[in-house]
């Protein structure tokens, strides 16, 4: 019988700090990050065991580096990167109704007293054991046979879970019950299988809000961080899918991003990540396809099931399977939030994939990451040459017609426009694209059909020359381009029933139902409720840290946290990444909205915030394409391959700083723009 469980704290309970910190140190003072962190374990050993203090540490590291800084300062900093994981805190709290709950963790005195100072432990253990303290560093089991005889229970009687599977191995040896801690789900299921049961967790907060989180709160947590800018238009309600699954993603893979945030007004958003945290996420997934060249093709196939649910969910709700279209709307947005958190984890390659790929291969990174599959634009766009095509030549196209609309109703969807569309849609476009001649539109559906073979086979001969490890890595990208598209699709069909369930479920005017979180959906006939919905039409700030989860802010509070972000540096010359070389000249116009499509004619540049598949037109008489945000797998950088368009993406600030009208010219060989 289970009576005493033991926590490791960094990895498990709280981020790890020490390892990304000291490396990327390393880096910025430009030394082998490699050999740093090995003379910085050297030394940070002795001060775990109280042989020499932490500051001592960083002394000596910065006197044989020569580095010129304040060991203090470095050391605060470091401390103050730590983040709490609340889910496996409110579970070592919830133990302590029916066990003992103890922490065992490697911590010199110094960083140990500023971590104390910051978090306060008693509420979720009832003792603990820091290594200064006892002389002595996991996994010596001088701790272990400390906490045993601390709470006099056999070593059968305890459980001890840590991240490091290294750790375990000296109490497994003494006869307590080990748990290779990999993330919350995998740890309740492992205490499962011992007999230990979790009471129901019981979280106190505001019922409409997620977070009690403030604004000087989260300025400490973000301030001088460097950041990764998303923008474009949506409604608040279909952005919260893909931005509560930054955080629940740890659920599946054991890490997250430890911030992303955003603020929505008018119909438009503007997304910050924390660029240092889609670095390491980024490598953590490299690293895990480069250990196992199936982890990708594990993930598409849980990703598959999780998709085939939603789907199975879209159809219950066609056939009129649900009762109560509450329970309708619950059950798909569960469903659609299970299969976001298997896929946010892309948005992490938007800002180095091309530097990742061309490193390993040292050639065009475009070139070699040609997906696998047509995208479902050019799906929809070949099912309808072929109607049209039918049409002109006098054919029956009823059941083709029909088959197109119940596969595509939701193509032309984004996270801000949404419509089901019908058969009578379908065919008027088809009407039009009929007005071609028959070789015309021939030749348009072998451009799709041919190019992306003829794309592929180029791109497979090039990957065959390249050595094992490359073609993994390219595998892994090509891959990485056929979720994003698949995971696009999903969700503007899924936001469609969205919309269409609301409306059955209430008659508040869609303008305040966009603004909700779609599971307060159990709030929505709540007077006060209506309120805090009233509130965000101002504007409204979201977003979830690793530390404190979802949260909400509106007025003067969200001013101030989008404030820190929107101070652009103005410049002549714009940079970003190529994703498709070439170089032209040419009036840009800054198309933000679908309201601004009209503005472009034929020739000239188009710059955005990032494109979707109601941007196609303009992509096609555009002479180039400038985009803020975007890595290789992006609509843009896809578009523009299959178009031959010069494009250049992840600028950050091109329509920050472009206005429409101005003479630009676009160097997509060298990654440049030029106001001339």
């Amino acid at each position: 019988m289970i009576k005493l469980i033991i926590f490791d704290l960094s990895g498990v309970c709280f981020s790890e700090e020490e390892v990304p910190f000291v490396r990327q140190f390393a880096k910025e003072h430009k030394l082998s990050d490699n050999d740093f962190y090995r003379a910085y374990e050297e030394l940070i050993y002795k001060a775990e065991v109280d042989e020499m203090t932490g500051s001592d540490v960083w002394k000596q590291l910065l006197k044989k580096y020569k580095i010129k800084e304040n060991q203090e300062k470095i050391i605060q900093k470091m401390m103050d990167q730590k983040e709490e994981y609340p889910e496996i805190l409110n579970i070592a709290k919830a133990l302590r109704k029916h066990y003992k709950t103890a922490y065992f963790t490697n911590y010199n005195r110094e960083y140990w007293t500023i971590l104390s100072k910051k978090v306060d432990l008693s509420p979720y253990f009832d003792y603990g054991v820091v290594s200064y303290q006892i002389k002595s560093r996991k996994p010596s089991p001088k701790g272990f046979h400390h906490l045993l005889k601390k709470f006099n229970v056999k070593p059968q009687e305890a459980i001890f879970t840590d991240d490091s599977a290294k750790r375990l191995a000296n109490a497994a040896a003494m006869g307590i019950h080990t748990i290779h801690f990999k993330n919350k789900g995998q740890f309740v299921n492992e205490l499962k299988k011992v007999g230990v049961e979790i009471p129901p967790l019981k979280f106190k907060s505001n019922p409409y809000m997620f977070s009690r989180m403030n604004n000087k709160e989260l300025l400490k947590e973000i301030k001088w961080k460097p950041f990764y800018r998303q923008a474009g238009e949506g409604k608040f309600i279909n952005l919260m899918l893909p931005l509560k699954s930054i955080y629940t993603m740890k659920e599946v893979y054991g890490i997250n991003f430890p911030w992303c945030i955003g603020m929505v007004k008018d119909g438009s958003g503007e997304w910050w990540w924390d660029k240092n945290g889609m670095k390491e996420v980024g490598h953590w997934f490299l690293e895990q396809q480069q250990k196992d060249t199936t982890f990708i093709a594990k993930i598409e196939k849980k990703w598959q099931h999780a998709k085939q649910d939603v789907e199975k969910c879209i159809t219950k709700i066609k056939n009129n399977k649900y009762k109560d279209p509450r329970a309708a709307f619950k059950e798909l947005t569960t469903k659609a939030e299970n299969a976001w958190k298997h896929v946010i984890f892309i948005d992490a390659f938007d800002i180095n994939s091309e530097e990742i790929i061309e490193k390993e291969a040292g050639k065009d990174a475009a070139a070699l990451t040609v997906p696998f599959e047509l995208s479902y634009t050019q799906r929809q766009e070949l099912s309808l040459l072929k109607i049209a095509l039918a049409l002109k030549q006098g054919k029956n196209i009823q059941k083709q017609l029909k088959a197109h609309a119940e596969a595509f109703y939701w193509y032309k969807n984004s996270y801000a426009f949404v419509k089901k569309l019908d058969e009578k849609y379908f065919l008027d476009e088809a009407k039009k694209i009929a007005k071609k001649s028959v070789k015309e539109m021939q030749e348009e559906m072998n451009s799709i059909t041919e190019g992306m073979k003829n794309r592929q086979s180029e791109c497979e001969k090039l990957i065959a020359s390249l050595p094992k490890r490359a073609q993994n890595i390219t595998y892994f990208f090509r891959k990485l381009s056929d979720l994003r598209d698949q995971r696009k699709a999903t969700h503007v069909e899924l936001i469609v029933w969205m919309k269409l369930l609301l409306e059955r479920i209430t008659s508040i005017p869609e303008k305040l139902t966009q603004l909700m979180v779609y599971d307060e959906i159990k709030h929505i006939n709540d007077p006060g409720f209506m309120k805090k919905i009233k509130e965000r039409e101002n504007g409204v700030l979201s977003g979830v840290t690793a530390r404190q989860g979802f949260f909400l802010m509106t007025g003067k509070e969200a001013e101030n946290v989008a404030d820190l972000f929107n101070h652009t540096q103005k410049a002549e010359q714009i940079t970003g990444r190529i994703a498709y070389a070439g170089n032209a000249r040419g009036i840009a116009k800054v198309v933000n909205t679908a309201r601004d499509f009209g503005k472009l004619k034929q020739g000239e540049i188009l710059i955005a915030p990032m494109t979707r598949p109601d941007y196609l037109p303009l992509m096609k008489k555009c002479a180039a394409i400038v985009t803020d945000e975007g890595g290789i797998t992006s609509h843009a950088a896809i578009v523009a391959r299959e178009l031959k368009k010069p494009c250049i993406i992840g600028t950050h600030n091109a329509t920050k700083v472009l206005k429409d009208g101005d003479m630009v010219e676009v160097d997509a060989t060298k990654g440049i723009v030029r106001k001339k």
